[in-house]
């Protein structure tokens, strides 16, 4: 893939704030409009000027070599809990590779990208009410049926162009939202249980979609002072609230019909249907008055076992079919594939086949050869 080094010196320069007129003065040039070439990729930059600009802002040589870098640096917003800063630091640049690939490919490619960027009418002032009422009226509107958790992955990538990616994260860390001028991401933590991955996920896009409004933190609950810390509370809420009106809105919660003998079974056999954990389910049924509120002190007491669900596929549909595209038309080597997914090629193989998308030829198996 052709790298364009000069758009990368200019987005690393405007990142930082520098003119072009300091880094004329830099790389020791007479004139300014040379820096423009370069950025706009006219004049070649030399090697030693590169080490100057590499030295200057601080950078590895790979922030220009590596084409899976994104120019732009993404966003992140992470759901966690004793993280070690360092390995998630270390996590999101393997994270940022990925969507960076997922984007240079789909460029490559000549694939459209989405031109709608989705939005939610919500501030932190708006009220809890307002928030599950916005989750309900979106399930509506994306048709997310009578069991929307199970639906909300492929809906949020086939119509509303956010790229979802299902990982094996660190140890704590739940999910995260991204974030480009031209690319949302949700990342879910697949090792989690169904529950909590869809709710995650429909936290998430709360975040996705008021990011302008209500930017979320790196870490989640990262806060500099006592007022911040209460600001950011209640958009946390804000967002759990809107998860629970989109995963159980009032026309699911109704199909589920009335309480067995049994409610505790009932609510983990319903919770199932919905793909939501059956404490979540058990305070929209207790909201609604299909049980009573006895049902959480008899749940908690009997610390009902989470149901073992199927762990979904790495990443997910729409990245193995960008990814083999790509190495289908010569963009990326297999090896290097295998090196960007952090698998062995028959893992990749593997991949392929989990999301029913046909191999590329050069890796061989039976789906590529059937094809």
């Amino acid at each position: 893939m052709e790298i364009r080094v000069g758009e990368r010196i200019r987005a690393l320069r405007e990142k930082s704030g520098v003119t072009q007129d300091r880094l004329r003065e830099v790389l020791g040039l007479e004139n300014r409009q040379t820096i423009g070439q370069i950025e706009a990729d006219e004049r070649r930059i030399t090697v030693p000027e590169l080490m100057t600009v590499l030295e200057f802002f601080d950078v590895p040589l790979e922030r220009f070599t590596n084409p899976f870098i994104p120019m732009a640096t993404p966003k992140f917003s992470w759901r966690q809990s004793d993280s070690e800063i360092d390995d998630l630091r270390q996590f999101e640049e393997r994270a940022s590779e990925w969507i960076g690939a997922y984007r240079e490919f789909g460029r490559a490619l000549g694939e459209d990208r989405s031109a709608l960027r989705h939005t939610l009418d919500l501030t932190f002032k708006s009220s809890f009410e307002e928030a599950t009422a916005a989750g309900s009226a979106m399930a509506r509107q994306l048709e997310l049926g009578i069991a929307p958790g199970k639906a909300l992955a492929d809906v949020m990538q086939q119509r509303m162009g956010i790229l979802v990616l299902m990982v094996d994260a660190l140890p704590g860390i739940s999910g995260a939202a991204s974030t480009l001028p031209d690319l949302d991401v949700a990342l879910i933590n697949r090792r989690e249980p169904e529950g909590r991955r869809n709710f995650d996920l429909a936290h998430e896009l709360f975040h996705l979609l008021t990011w302008k409004t209500m930017p979320p933190k790196w870490l989640d609950g990262e806060a500099a002072n006592d007022a911040e810390a209460k600001k950011l509370k209640r958009i946390e809420q804000l967002a759990d609230r809107f998860a629970a009106g989109l995963l159980m809105p009032k026309e699911a919660i109704e199909a589920l019909g009335e309480p067995g003998e049994d409610v505790n079974e009932w609510v983990k056999e319903k919770a199932g249907v919905l793909g939501v954990s059956a404490q979540a389910l058990g305070y929209e049924l207790i909201d609604a008055g299909i049980i009573c509120p006895e049902y959480l002190h008899n749940s908690s007491r009997r610390k009902l076992a989470r149901r073992a669900t199927a762990l979904p596929p790495l990443f997910s549909r729409p990245f193995a079919e960008r990814l083999a595209k790509a190495i289908s038309r010569g963009l990326i080597s297999v090896s290097r594939a295998a090196v960007l997914t952090d698998l062995t090629i028959e893992a990749m193989g593997r991949l392929f086949d989990d999301h029913g998308v046909v191999r590329p030829s050069t890796m061989g198996g039976p789906m590529a050869d059937a094809a």
